[in-house]
């Protein structure tokens, strides 16, 4: 439904696609239920200005989870954003050295965190609050661990 359209190069195949995480929506959608809930039962009318603001959150979390996905194919990295003015940053694979992943406790049952990439030749990227981030980070490491070309050959 929301999936952007990207341009393979040939034989390219897509192996994960990945969005940010949901949780300001979810976290929008938990404050509604608690106001609505405390003002029935209480009465309180001025509980439902935080059901507001539980709107709001839920309205922004959900234009910034459909706003960026995360493409990983077999050679290279995507970072596609934008509705109508699509713009793809791309990480070729080949230069990136090193992917790691920083969750903490929360971050990890939510399986979302940071993931960064060093490498030879790129700045390092990081790329926050990615959804399902545990498989994203070793689907990059699977595509890193293909036998390499020896440097003193």
């Amino acid at each position: 439904m929301f999936q952007k359209e990207i341009q393979l190069k040939s034989g390219e195949q897509i192996l994960l696609r990945s969005r940010m995480h949901p949780g300001l929506m979810i976290a929008g959608c938990m404050i509604i239920f608690y106001a609505i809930f405390v003002s029935i039962f209480t009465g309180y009318i001025s509980n439902l200005i935080s059901a507001g603001f539980g709107a709001l959150f839920m309205i922004i979390g959900f234009f910034k989870w459909s706003y960026y996905e995360f493409i990983l194919t077999d050679s290279r990295l995507l970072k596609v954003s934008g509705y109508y003015y699509i713009r793809a940053e791309e990480v070729l694979l080949e230069k990136v050295g090193h992917v790691t992943l920083w969750q903490n406790k929360l971050d990890r049952w939510w399986d979302r965190g940071i993931i960064t990439l060093y490498g030879i030749g790129i700045r390092t990227q990081k790329i926050r609050g990615v959804s399902n981030a545990s498989s994203f980070r070793n689907a990059i490491h699977s595509q890193l661990s293909v036998e390499p070309e020896h440097y003193f050959e």
